[in-house]
């Protein structure tokens, strides 16, 4: 091709370009010549191939550029059909480099195979297919032309795969099939409202991050006998998912989603009904489900797309203007637009993408009674062609071919059909992935190479609704959250019949009511004492934030109701009118109340007229007088300049809104000025296209000022909309008025900030507003266009129709008389228990326990659905009483009806039951008779057989209430294990009991008459319970014993013990022994004489005598600890107390002899006036002199020896050691080595061979040691903390501490310390404590030294001294030094009030954190399954303290990280606490001083008795400024107010900076102590007891045990894992082997002692899949770490292997698995 050829060509591929561009903004109905340029110039576009390549960013660069509103939706159209469009082609380009190397290893190995394969099938006579010359069956191409066609299409791949690029992990979730992860979800009764489309409900989450896939690949077969069943189900599959669709979890959406089988059944069902000889359908249909990347969605992440959030907003509005049940219909049908445009509720996942590839064998025309024969054939059919299509490569798939059975006579004879041959119509498509592939493993190979390809194939089944995201992520964004979540939520049960519940909302609604009664008496509020009033104020504002910890009542109802707004502002003026010289207290209490909050409220009008008073520094307000446009355009941008400086100078945030407040305040002034000026000119027009313009960038209309502050969005609107908007309307208006006129009416309809869309009742009121400033003004041709029919009500006509004037087409919007007419005419049964059998599991052959209990689980099923045969459907009588209940909403009328249910059944059994007891009687009294008579009598036996048989009778005729609700649990747990039916009924049947229970009537946990738990029943009814009663705690006390045993005396006795604990701190000096003894002793005697009455009163004393010794010896040991502990603890206290006063006692005399000298020196220049620098030269002589005499008088101090006595101490514990002076003498002081063959020693495997080290135990040794490690620097971080001096007594803490940790490690059969490495350990430690030791104490003495002190202190003794030679005019120094002392109080204040606040919201919020350790290890196991990190799992396995440890410091973290703006609000109210005690301390000290003419030193008492324990300011540290002269308390009160603000900002800004460090250990202690409990594992298995307290009294205990692999546990003499749980084999007739060679049966597995001895594991055959899928997870590590095999006995069940890990996670949230 030559060069001239060449240019020519490109110049034809370029128009070529050009014109599918232009065509495709034909398409949208863009203008294309205008739009052309701007795709252009803007962003270099000039094809429709360059498209798919724009961003978000690019985007709102061509909105920028819109004339009308509607092209803002086009553009987004275009840039979706660009996507679209040119995704095939892109797709085509991507494969990974890395596998095609792959691919062609494939296909040389599969060579041989292959070719044979294909010889075999050439040479088959009994298959022929049918199908088009250009294609065919792939297995029919010669294997050479499939290597050379595969060949050819992995070169093609390699040529282009450097040019694609994948999505980040936020824009794949937002195209990923059009964004259906972020799309709503109608929940209905009705399984088509699931699949519809919605609208995006949410927007892509802060930070969003995807992982790995939750699921593993798999291939499903589904079998449909109707095309509409088929449809539905590829419908469901796509647009929710894989899980869903697959499985019988969708249980809580209340629809079934097995829809290939039971389609099927319905469809087979009705066809028997028709004739023999009607034609049928089958399809057999197979997928390969690929995921490669999930995530979840949290609660605290979910937050509304910005239409969805506009679209609520409106619904508030519409809240808002209609009153009384005329207005319900409207709401009712404005939500119900809302759901079907977005959802009821958004889903949390787990998402799952990536792609689902299909193969499907379709049969028609076939009559019934071949049915059979077709299945077998399109299987074969299917098979077939799902091998030829794997195995394909390069070659191109048919998608659609027919396969015809050669063999027609065999068909025919099995079918009884002579003439019917069926065709098999074979296809392949594929969710996901490239568009055309060359089989499965290309398929593949492009789905993994880019994600653009990927899809949404599962969106997991946890359902959120949309009143609970109002509370979690959006209660800022609405006035009243709570109404508008009501509103929803009445609205959605109204519009489905579905139960719905507001999970939060409680308190909100509780302090919103307080709010209005209290505004309800602001309302008669006059001005009078405006101090005392705002003082109610404040303390009414900090009430509301403490209760629902936020401001959001506080701004949205307090501060915009009008009675408070005109208190405010009277109060203002009140200030203002009476000439009060002072008001910067008033000033101050203005701030803690508007400060920042004003801002956020609306409807405000004098909001910043009371700003600018509170804040202002002159009498006088400064002019502003703007007269023209480019003025308020020039401060806009000054102002943009200014955020965007901040922004990129990355200040805080506080100083971002300190910017947007000012830039807010001074662009109000201005904006207000310009309008006023045009006003004045007449420019009416001009006025209100400007206003309109800034109307919809928040400015309202009644007051004249911004609703909230202006941001850069914000800005820049106004910048560009302004000046573009008032150059076009001057320019129509200079050619044609009515064309500038549709343009002011176009704009101010449709003007917004960002692409937000104005709801139509905005139109409405924007339409109104101008036709109310214009009126009669507006030309006919804009009059003509406003008054057509429909106008008020079709806006996308009417702004059609106003463009339509806008480019002077005013005849195209007069519509024909026809078409004008029309518009105006238009507008039962029990459960058999098999569960017995799994209490008496025993090994059978060569099966292990677990292995048997699988077949009994099978078994159980089976029962289970002959059960559900047998119970359904209901029996009138049964749905009845349910339907009652269920209909019932009120309580009482349920319990009458129970009452009178109860009766009834007692009269239909009362007459038989009568006879009976009668009989019974009769027999009794008669066997009475004969006993006397003889007592081996023929009778007496006969009668008491007599008498048994009554009595089983008696029962088995006995019918209560308590009989339904059996049966009503039982019906549930059949329906929850063996239908995937999820009838509203069903789904009621928990909500009922749960309502009965919480009304006071009984409900049955166990059947006593067949000793059976309805475990499910019950898990379900507490559930309801739990959520109808909210986050409460519930107390459960539980005791067992004989009848008439003393059960409830002995409850009293025991929990009657409680000692008197007595804040006298500062006043006990000594302790006597009868101080302690007495009321110890006291208590003791009365708990004697309970149990002396207990045991000598009861009936069955003779029996419970036995344990009446051992009672007593407890409670000696109680008061003998009791007392001896009080002692040591008080004793060791006042030793510290004395102390600490004798130093104090030291320093205070110091500091009055030198604040003596300092006075007698200031008389001598006081009067002169004297520089700083002046008074420091008097005072540094005064100073160095005396100092110099303070040191020479002091004694020498004792230096501790601190070496000697961590030697002398470690000789006294380890005495009975061998040469531990050479031991301790020749330690190194390097860090701490395990030396194996001393520090370990192995135990004898069968009491005769030593075992050897395995990896497992090394790494176990370990973690043991660094966990000791851990806790030393625990210890040293608290004495460090405590400040206090070096005691030779932490020396003896340490050493506790390592026996403690050593003691509390589990049983090793394998190993165990030896003597050697405690000393060794010890000895390093010591080392390392000693160093730490000798830097506190002279840290200690540094800080406690007279000398050292009185140099700390020299600032405020010149402080003293200035003060003293200043006299009365120096208030200003007086509260400097005052406030230099405050501050580090309020700081240390605010650190220990925010630990406790943090600590508290996390419990509140965070699941994990909510209850006990129980609780919290539920979550730990979820996120271990979620995150698959073995190395973790070990961690937790074998070292539990340490690792929980670890996961709470990590949340904490990530809540300091991810919740700043929780953090900042707590910080505020604490502030907010601390300025009003301070400002009520100021102003109530300086009244009293006033009044009684006080001194300095009477001020400063009252002043820190009004702090009292608020704030930990101790008087003393103000003696130094309490001679201080003052006259004016006024002025006193006015420099205390205007300095209180600025000191406080400056501490919350130093708080902000380093809070992290400073209060997360102090977080970590208080979750740590409430999550705190018994860290015992089991020997048998390694589970940890549950008991709550640390050191508890009786045996250990967990509710579920776990296999005895995950602990390395295995067989007797093999290397195989025993995969049984110790609490089945504690049922079975197993037996251990102890290491000493004893073989103990696990049913008496207390013999074997030890831990053993203290462990109570009750035989149960409860099962949890969590720790099984763990094990088939993660088998090579296991095997890897423990040197075991899973084989023979410790073989794997198969059942095990089809666990899921979604199924772990779902039982996990049902039940606490240990």
């Amino acid at each position: 091709m030559n060069t001239e050829q060449s240019h020519q060509d490109e110049h034809l591929l370029q128009g070529k370009k050009r014109q599918d561009l232009k065509e495709m903004l034909k398409e949208v109905g863009l203008d294309t010549e205008y739009w052309l340029a701007q795709l252009q110039n803007e962003l270099g576009v000039g094809s429709a191939q360059a498209l798919q390549h724009l961003e978000e960013k690019d985007l709102l660069k061509l909105k920028a550029q819109t004339r009308h509103c509607w092209e803002t939706k086009a553009l987004e159209t275009l840039l979706t059909l660009s996507h679209s469009n040119s995704l095939s082609t892109l797709q085509k380009s991507q494969q990974v480099h890395h596998t095609l190397q792959e691919q062609k290893d494939l296909m040389s190995e599969r060579k041989q195979r292959q070719e044979e394969a294909v010889k075999t099938k050439e040479a088959e006579p009994g298959l022929a297919v049918e199908t088009p010359k250009e294609h065919g069956l792939p297995y029919a191409k010669p294997l050479r032309e499939v290597k050379e066609n595969m060949q050819g299409e992995l070169d093609r791949k390699e040529g282009t795969v450097s040019h694609s690029e994948n999505f980040s992990d936020g824009d794949l979730v937002r195209w990923a099939s059009g964004g259906l992860a972020l799309q709503g979800i109608y929940k209905t009764r009705h399984q088509r409202d699931l699949i519809e489309k919605r609208e995006e409900l949410l927007s892509v989450p802060k930070d969003f991050t995807l992982f790995g896939p939750e699921h593993g690949t798999r291939m499903e077969t589904k079998e449909f006998s109707s095309s509409q069943a088929e449809s539905i189900f590829t419908q469901t599959i796509q647009k929710l998912g894989f899980s869903l669709t697959g499985s019988v979890k969708a249980e809580g959406w209340g629809f079934n989603m097995e829809a290939g089988r039971n389609h099927s059944q319905q469809a087979e069902s009705q066809e028997h009904q028709k004739s023999h000889s009607q034609h049928s359908y089958f399809c057999t249909t197979k997928f390969c489900y690929v995921p490669l990347a999930s995530c979840h969605f949290t609660i605290d992440k979910l937050k509304f797309s910005k239409a969805a959030l506009q679209e609520l907003k409106c619904i508030e509005d519409l809240l808002e203007q209609c009153e009384g049940t005329d207005a319900l219909p409207l709401l009712r049908h404005r939500t119900e637009a809302f759901f079907h445009r977005f959802g009821s509720h958004a889903n949390k996942g787990p998402l799952h993408l990536g792609g689902i590839y299909w193969w499907k064998a379709v049969s028609e025309g076939f009559q019934r009674e071949q049915l059979e024969e077709v299945k077998k054939q399109s299987v074969e059919a299917l098979d077939l062609f799902i091998k030829g299509s794997s195995n394909s490569y390069g070659v191109k798939i048919t998608n659609s071919v027919h396969y015809l059975p050669s063999d027609s006579k065999a068909f025919s004879e099995s079918s009884n059909f002579q003439n019917t041959q069926t065709k098999v119509q074979l296809s392949v498509a594929h969710t996901g992935g490239l568009p055309e592939t060359g089989g499965l493993t290309l398929w593949k190979a492009g789905l993994t190479a880019n994600n653009k390809t990927w899809c949404v194939i599962d969106r997991g089944f946890q359902l959120v609704p949309i009143w609970d995201i109002i509370f979690s992520s959006h209660r800022r964004d609405f006035k009243d959250p709570l109404q508008v979540a009501n509103c929803l939520k009445d609205s959605y049960t109204a519009l489905t019949g579905l139960p719905a519940q507001i999970q939060e909302g409680e308190e909100l609604l509780s302090a919103n009511q307080e709010a209005k009664l209290f505004l309800e008496d602001v309302k008669s509020w006059e001005v009078s004492d405006p101090e005392e009033q705002l003082k109610k104020l404040t303390h009414f504002m900090q009430m509301l934030c403490q209760k629902i910890k936020s401001y959001d009542t506080w701004i949205k109802i307090c501060l915009t109701d009008r009675s408070l707004q005109d208190f405010l502002v009277n109060t203002v003026n009140f200030c203002k009118e009476s000439s009060i010289p002072n008001t910067k207290f008033i000033k101050s209490q203005l701030q803690t109340l508007l400060d920042p909050h004003i801002y956020k409220a609306t409807n405000f009008p004098q909001a910043h007229s009371i700003m600018q008073w509170i804040f202002q520094t002159t009498s006088q307000e400064e002019l502003v007088n703007i007269s023209q446009l480019s003025e308020v355009i020039k401060l806009l941008r000054e102002k943009q300049n200014a955020l965007l400086e901040i922004k990129a100078q990355s200040k805080s945030q506080e100083t971002m809104e300190q910017a947007r407040r000012k830039a807010t305040y001074e662009i109000n002034l201005c904006l207000n000025s310009f309008l006023e000026n045009l006003e004045k000119k007449q420019h009416s027009e001009t006025h209100l296209l400007l206003l309109c313009i800034s109307a919809s960038a928040g400015y309202n209309l009644e007051n004249h000022t911004f609703k909230s502050l202006l941001g850069s969005e914000e800005l820049d609107y106004l910048l560009n909309e302004m000046q573009k908007a008032h150059d076009t309307y001057q320019e129509l208006k200079n050619t044609c008025r009515y064309r500038a006129q549709a343009f002011l009416v176009l704009t101010g309809l449709t003007a917004t900030v960002g692409i937000r869309a104005v709801p139509p009742e905005k139109k409405m009121q924007r339409l109104a507003l101008m036709r109310h400033h214009i009126g009669q003004s507006f030309c006919k041709e804009v009059e003509h266009v406003l008054t057509k029919p429909g106008a008020h009500h079709d806006w996308e006509n009417l702004e059609k129709d106003l463009q339509l004037l806008i480019d002077g087409k005013y005849e195209d919007t007069v519509p024909s008389l026809h078409m004008d007419e029309v518009k105006r005419q238009l507008e039962s049964i029990f459960h058999e228990k098999k569960d017995k059998e799994l209490y008496h599991l025993r090994e059978k052959g060569n099966r292990s326990i677990e292995q048997h209990k699988s077949e009994i689980e099978a078994e159980k099923k089976r029962i289970r659905h002959w059960q559900l045969s047998k119970a359904f459907p209901l029996k009138y009588f049964m749905r009845s009483v349910l339907e009652i209940l269920q209909e019932q909403s009120e309580t009482h009328t349920k319990l009458y009806f129970l009452q009178w249910l109860s009766v009834f059944l007692n009269n239909l059994t009362m007459g038989h039951l009568e006879k009976l007891c009668e009989k019974q009687n009769y027999l009794w009294s008669h066997m009475r008779t004969d006993s006397q008579k003889t007592s081996k009598s023929s009778s007496l036996k006969e009668c008491q057989k007599q008498i048994e048989a009554i009595a089983r009778e008696i029962n088995n005729c006995s019918l209560g209430i308590e009989h339904i609700l059996r049966e009503v649990g039982q019906i549930y747990e059949a329906l929850e294990e063996a239908s995937s039916t999820r009838d509203p009924l069903f789904l009621s049947l928990p909500q009922i009991a749960a309502d009965l229970m919480i009304s006071g009537a009984p409900i049955e946990l166990m059947d006593g008459d067949a000793s059976y738990v309805a475990l499910k029943w019950v898990a379900a009814v507490f559930d309801r319970v739990s959520e109808k009663i909210g986050n409460k705690k519930l107390f459960v006390l539980s005791i067992l014993g004989l009848q008439s045993s003393g059960k409830s005396t002995l409850l009293n006795a025991l929990f009657g013990l409680q000692f008197t604990v007595s804040i006298q701190n500062g006043k006990i000096e000594t302790l006597t022994p009868s101080e302690v003894e007495v009321p110890v002793g006291e208590k003791y005697e009365s708990i004697k004489q309970d149990l002396e009455k207990y045991f000598s009163e009861d009936p069955d004393s003779e029996v419970l005598i036995q344990w009446k010794a051992n009672f007593e010896n407890k409670l000696i040991i109680l008061k003998k600890t009791l007392i001896s502990e009080s002692k040591r603890k008080s004793n060791e206290l006042l030793c510290l107390k004395k102390s600490q006063e004798n130093l104090d006692e030291k320093k205070s005399s110091y500091e009055k002899e030198l604040l003596e000298k300092s006075r007698n020196l200031a008389l001598t220049v006081k009067g002169k006036e004297l520089t700083e620098e002046e008074l420091r030269k008097k005072f540094n002589q005064l100073w160095n002199k005396w100092v110099c005499h303070v040191a020479s008088i002091l004694p020498p101090s004792t230096e501790p020896d601190i070496e000697i006595d961590s030697e002398n101490i470690l000789l006294e514990y380890f005495n009975k050691e061998k040469n531990m002076v050479d031991k301790i003498k020749s330690h190194s002081g390097e860090k701490f080595q395990i030396n194996y063959d001393q520090h370990i020693q192995m135990s004898k495997k069968y009491g005769l061979f030593k075992q050897t080290l395995e990896p497992h135990d090394i790494e176990s040794i370990n973690m043991t040691t660094d966990h000791i490690h851990s806790r030393f620097t625990g210890i040293v971080d608290n004495i460090e903390k405590q400040k206090c001096d070096y005691n030779h007594n932490d020396f003896h803490k340490i050493l506790k501490m390592i026996d403690a940790e050593m003691k509390a490690l589990p049983t090793q059969d394998r190993y165990k310390f030896t003597v050697q490495y405690k000393i060794d350990l010890s000895l390093c430690l010591f080392k390392k404590a000693s160093q730490i030791f000798k830097e506190l104490h002279c840290t200690f003495k540094r800080a406690n030294d007279p000398v050292n002190y009185l140099e700390s202190k020299k600032e405020d003794f010149f402080m003293s001294f200035k003060i003293s030679c200043q006299g009365a005019t120096s208030i200003k120094t007086f509260v400097d030094f005052l406030w230099h002392k405050i501050s580090p109080a309020v700081s240390t204040t605010i650190k220990n009030n925010m630990a406790p606040k943090i600590a508290g919201d996390m419990r509140e919020n965070y699941p994990a954190f909510k209850g006990n350790r129980s609780n919290l290890e539920k979550h730990i196991l979820i996120s271990l399954a979620e995150e698959e990190n073995f190395d973790k799992y070990w961690q937790y396995l074998h070292h539990p303290p340490s690792f929980f440890r670890d996961y709470i410091k990590q949340h904490i973290s990530r809540y300091c990280s991810d919740k700043s703006e929780t953090i900042k609000t707590f910080l505020k109210i604490s502030l907010d606490n601390i300025k009003y005690v301070i400002l009520s301390a100021i102003h109530q000290s300086s009244k009293i001083a006033q009044d009684k003419s006080s001194t300095a030193s009477e001020w400063l008492d009252f002043f820190c008795d009004q702090l009292g324990n608020n704030l930990g300011f101790p008087r003393k540290d103000l003696v130094n400024i309490e001679h201080q002269e003052i006259k004016d308390y006024e002025f006193l009160k006015e420099a205390m107010s205007g300095t209180l603000g600025p000191t406080m900002k400056r501490i919350e800004q130093d708080f902000l900076r380093v809070y992290a460090e400073n209060i997360i250990p102090e977080i970590e202690i208080l979750l740590s102590e409430h999550l705190c409990g018994c860290w015992n594992q089991c020997p048998c298995c390694g589970a940890i007891c549950t008991n709550t307290i640390p050191i508890h009294e009786g045996d250990h205990s967990v509710p579920f045990h776990r296999p005895r692999a995950v602990d390395g546990g295995g067989w007797y003499e093999t290397n195989n894992f025993a995969i049984d749980c110790c609490n089945i084999l504690v049922a079975s007739d197993c037996s251990m082997v102890c290491s000493d060679g004893r073989k103990i049966p696990y049913k008496k597995y207390r013999k074997a002692g030890g831990e053993y001895a203290k462990w109570n594991i009750p035989p149960d055959s409860s099962t949890q899949p969590y720790w099984k899928w763990f094990i088939c997870h993660f088998r090579s590590k296991l095997e890897e770490k423990y040197q075991k095999k899973f084989l023979d006995k410790g073989k794997i069940p198969d059942a095990w292997y089809k666990i899921e890990k979604q199924d772990v996670l779902d039982d996990l949230n049902k039940n606490n698995i240990q």
